[in-house]
């Protein structure tokens, strides 16, 4: 009876192993099932990682273009940037030129004018100095005037001459 019990007790072990063997393969199926089980869940992961590679592939070329693109443009910008400072300094010494310029033209201006008045309050005397002799002359008793007229026989002064020697006479 021993032998019976050990050999029953084999079979019920054998037939447990079996069944939980077969469960085993239903499940292992279920998970290599790629429409439903983990085959699927690891083919979507593997299609996404692909996916990611060739997106992340992407973004470094992308990336590595916009770096080279900035590169250049901030090269360009510091090129740029110098000029105008360049331009910036040659129109602040032109601006300075000019002020000088325009300081120098006006000092000019202003020393001309002076000697112009000076010249014109000359002549001013002078007219004044003339109308005096003319009035004088004018005053003088026609008989004196009459009688150095015959007397003298010289031809009159010319008032250019007058004035030519007021002239040499100031200067």
């Amino acid at each position: 009876m021993l032998s019976s019990v050990a050999d029953l007790s084999m079979i019920i072990i054998s037939l447990t192993a079996c069944t939980y063997c077969y469960v085993l393969g239903q499940r292992l199926k279920g998970l290599q099932n790629t429409k439903d089980g983990l085959g699927a869940a690891i083919s979507a992961f593997s299609k996404s990682a692909d996916a990611m590679t060739t997106t992340t592939k992407n973004t470094r070329d992308q990336t590595t273009q916009l770096v080279e693109h900035l590169s250049t443009l901030m090269a360009d910008a510091g090129q740029t940037c110098k000029e105008i400072e360049a331009l910036t300094e040659k129109m602040e010494n032109r601006h300075n030129r000019s002020l000088a310029e325009i300081s120098d033209a006006k000092a000019d201006l202003q020393n001309l004018i002076s000697k112009t008045l000076d010249e014109y309050n000359l002549r001013i005397k002078e007219f004044g100095s003339i109308a005096e002799q003319i009035h004088r002359i004018s005053q003088v008793p026609t008989e004196s005037a009459n009688s150095s007229a015959r007397v003298s026989k010289h031809k009159p002064i010319p008032l250019r001459t007058v004035q030519t020697d007021a002239l040499r006479r100031k200067v």
